[in-house]
């Protein structure tokens, strides 16, 4: 199997997490609308990675959240997921909120999944709460001799 670095995160995680995924993470969440209420806490929300002989599966935990509040991009061997999941209606005003054990805010997780996979042809599906990512194994594995054509190099005359 493949070893994998889960990174859980915010997206204020400071000098511990590599700049470059910072900056992407950062630029994958600008386009997300921002909640009218001005609410700006930050979340985590769980997820699973699954490996089998095919793929690999991150599974993310994003119930209530529609899809045009999620963000899933591929950059190299990591994938980056962003949100915004939003507070309901309870609580959202002036209301006694008595407990609070739900979390709410933006997000960004990044997984590195190593290079057996193709992320050219991963796929997101949301479904019932859960934000699936599935990516394939790359079907040319290292170990496997693929042999490269030669070109003839033009003669000068």
């Amino acid at each position: 199997m493949t070893p994998l670095t889960v990174v859980p995160m915010t997206l204020t995680d400071g000098p511990d997490f590599p700049d470059q995924i910072q900056r992407l993470l950062d630029e994958l969440a600008a386009d997300l609308p921002r909640d009218p209420r001005g609410y700006r806490g930050e979340c985590r929300p769980s997820l699973d990675v699954v490996e089998t002989e095919a793929q690999i599966e991150i599974i993310v935990d994003v119930p209530g959240l529609p899809a045009d509040l999620l963000r899933v991009a591929c950059h190299e061997d990591v994938v980056l997921i962003v949100g915004d999941k939003r507070p309901g209606p309870a609580c959202s005003g002036g209301e006694a909120c008595h407990l609070l054990e739900r979390e709410f805010g933006r997000f960004g997780r990044a997984v590195r999944i190593g290079r057996a996979f193709d992320t050219n042809r991963g796929r997101a599906v949301l479904s019932d709460g859960e934000l699936s990512i599935v990516v394939p194994r790359v079907a040319e594995r290292s170990g496997h001799l693929r042999r490269l054509p030669i070109e003839a190099a033009p003669t000068a005359s």
